[in-house]
């Protein structure tokens, strides 16, 4: 082997270890990439009246409420949670779907415990911090994530309730 075909053999060589580098290379900074959208602040206040409220067993009742308000991402919105409810431990386990004006949904799933506060002339309000996450939906909200604080303040004589939306969003494919 003469000196040319030396040299050309170690370019050569030299070539396939750039090309074996640049390759390992734009593989480490593709998987450094999040294979997620950044999550953003999901926040909101809402009005909400329970429309019914069916008896399950001796401590539990199915309750539906509707309401509105508005919230980021969502705009005005309006609300229905289907949920079941305890009687004596205030537990709240089931689902909410947030409509925004143009149709889009948002869904989530909510589980928490509630509590009582009666005020000075002992009318008595269930308070607390629900979790919501957040299952995804419809529009912009299609395979959306994240995760949410539903607190409430329920009002036990008039079945109307005020609640604060506090959580994290992220968005599939933004």
């Amino acid at each position: 082997m003469g000196l040319r075909d030396s040299i050309f053999s170690a370019r050569r060589f030299l070539g396939m270890v750039f090309l074996a580098t640049l390759i390992l290379s734009l593989g480490q900074a593709w998987a450094g990439k999040p294979s997620q959208p950044p999550a953003v602040p999901f926040k909101g206040v809402a009005e909400e009246q329970a429309i019914s409220a069916v008896p399950v067993d001796i401590d539990h009742v199915f309750v539906t409420t509707v309401g509105g308000g508005t919230a980021t991402h969502l705009g005005k919105f309006t609300f229905i949670s289907p949920h079941l409810s305890g009687l004596t431990d205030f537990s709240i386990d089931g689902t909410q779907t947030f409509t925004a004006a143009n149709g889009d949904v948002l869904e989530a799933e909510i589980v928490g415990n509630l509590h009582p506060v009666p005020d000075a002339s002992g009318h008595v309000f269930l308070v607390g911090d629900v979790a919501g996450t957040i299952t995804g939906g419809t529009g912009r909200f299609a395979n959306a994530s994240g995760s949410f604080t539903f607190s409430i303040v329920f009002d036990t004589q008039t079945f109307h309730s005020t609640a604060a939306i506090d959580g994290m969003i992220r968005f599939a494919g933004k």
